[in-house]
């Protein structure tokens, strides 16, 4: 149906981002330099609205272009807590207690 009808775009043009890899950790991969692309695609859990970004480096230049556009008033996501499971610890500290 769309054969020849069909215009594969760069890669700039959906520039997939992850901010997750900016993490503490040395052994997370980097990403490729973003400078020369059209549309950036924060991918992965860490976006460039989240307060906890704020200090890296893409996300000020990110804010900076923010800042020119209607949203520029719009805050920056605060976090609503952490998911942290303890279903485990839980259960094994009740069944330590029920064998005492």
């Amino acid at each position: 149906m769309l054969d020849g009808k069909v215009l594969f775009l760069p890669k700039r043009y959906n520039y997939l981002y992850n901010l997750d890899r900016q993490s503490l950790f040395k052994k997370q991969p980097v990403n490729e330099s973003y400078e020369n692309q059209m549309i950036i695609h924060f991918a992965g859990h860490a976006k460039p609205w989240h307060s906890w970004v704020q200090q890296w480096p893409v996300v000020q230049e990110y804010t900076a272009l923010q800042r020119q556009t209607p949203w520029k008033n719009v805050p920056v996501v605060q976090p609503k807590g952490r998911r942290i499971s303890t279903r485990q610890p839980v259960r094994r500290v009740w069944k330590a207690d029920m064998e005492i």
